[in-house]
């Protein structure tokens, strides 16, 4: 009889499911936690000839929902699937015991366990198009503010620096007349080089007016002309929204033209654009005419991003809600949780809730779908 060690490491908390890969091969749940299981245990189970030693005890103390006929059913479905195969394996260091191993086929293989949140690369991504955004802003306004001191410091130059030479040219003016007024009682005689004298005065300081006003014309900086932004391409506009909103899960817009004005779209976990109808019905949009539309008409319409319009209800100050109900306990399927935000959709509200250890998710209906509330449910 086979022993099973007690230094395996404990039950997983974190179960991905692949709801593609369940629809393609028709699992039930139970099936898909299994498969998810098995390939957790890629990281910490034993192998033996590409086998990994996966005995029942072990899977239902890891999976307690499920009993032992449930469990052999779900592996003999899944291997007539042809999603894995089994075979019993020889442990030695278990004194030889002959237990079950389980290998995943090609077709099982498929199955995606990656938790589908954003990649550190897309982060990135995210943040690089926000400086190059931030960098043109910069430009923009340094190109602005030159402009406007080039405009505040070159006409008022301009008449002080004129006003400066009248005044001197009339400081000489008024030498020569009252010397002229002088030679004429004292010396007649020397009236014709004394006036010439002056006048060579008043020549050199009207050229000196000139030659500084030509100066200062010279030294002003020109006003640059501000470069047109690039044109932003219909493919790096998705880009650039999709990236921002597939890390809020929030809503991108509603009332779009050629839908229900109640209709709501959005980023879904795939990065792909999904709706909500007036019905609170979720899809995919799969049709590319239709998508080409949605984003070809929002490019046309930016002011609208992140803009959901309100119908036929009562304005809810949703800053308000998380105020009064942030942190606050809740009964979610039974187990209490703690509300970390609530989330205006548009046709209703949702939820995100903080588990014991810290851990924060969007509470959801079957098929990983947001489970949307009324408006009702939360009184101010």
């Amino acid at each position: 009889m086979s022993v099973t060690p007690n230094n395996l490491p404990k039950r997983t908390r974190v179960l991905a499911k692949d709801f593609l890969f369940q629809e393609k091969h028709q699992l039930t749940d139970t099936q898909v936690d299994i498969m998810s299981y098995i390939f957790n245990a890629f990281t910490w189970a034993m192998k033996i000839n590409g086998y990994m030693v996966l005995t029942s005890k072990k899977i239902m103390d890891d999976l307690p929902q499920i009993g032992a006929k449930t469990l052999d059913a779900s592996l003999l479905e899944l291997a007539n699937k042809g999603l894995i195969t089994r075979s019993l394996v020889t442990v030695k260091i278990w004194r030889n015991a002959r237990v079950r191993g389980i290998k995943i086929t090609s077709d099982g293989m498929e199955y995606n366990s990656s938790m589908y949140t954003p990649t550190h690369q897309a982060i990135v991504n995210v943040c690089q198009e926000r400086i190059a955004e931030l960098e043109e802003e910069n430009r923009a306004l340094k190109a602005k503010e030159e402009i406007e001191e080039t405009e505040a410091s070159t006409p008022k130059n301009e008449p002080v620096e004129e006003k400066n030479e009248a005044k001197a040219v009339d400081s000489v003016e008024k030498n020569r007349v009252s010397k002229s007024e002088e030679m004429e009682a004292s010396t007649p005689k020397n009236e014709p080089v004394e006036e010439k004298s002056e006048a060579k005065a008043v020549d050199s300081v009207e050229e000196n007016r000139v030659s500084k006003t030509e100066k200062t014309e010279a030294s002003a900086p020109k006003n640059k002309p501000i470069e047109p932004p690039i044109t932003e391409t219909l493919d790096s506009f998705v880009r650039r929204v999709r990236n921002r909103f597939i890390l809020t899960s929030e809503p991108i817009c509603n009332s779009v033209e050629g839908w229900q004005k109640e209709t709501t779209f959005y980023i879904n976990s795939y990065g792909k654009l999904s709706l909500t109808t007036k019905n609170k019905e979720f899809s995919q949009l799969n049709d590319p005419i239709s998508i080409n539309k949605f984003w070809k008409w929002l490019m046309n319409h930016q002011e609208r991003i992140g803009d959901v319009v309100e119908f036929n209800r009562d304005k809810v100050d949703v800053t308000a809600l998380n105020q009064k109900y942030k942190n606050s306990k809740i009964k979610i399927d039974g187990k209490i949780r703690w509300i970390e935000r609530i989330i205006d959709m548009g046709s209703g509200l949702h939820l995100k809730i903080r588990d014991e250890d810290g851990d924060i998710s969007m509470v959801c209906d079957g098929e990983d779908k947001p489970r949307v509330y009324g408006y009702e449910v939360f009184k101010m």
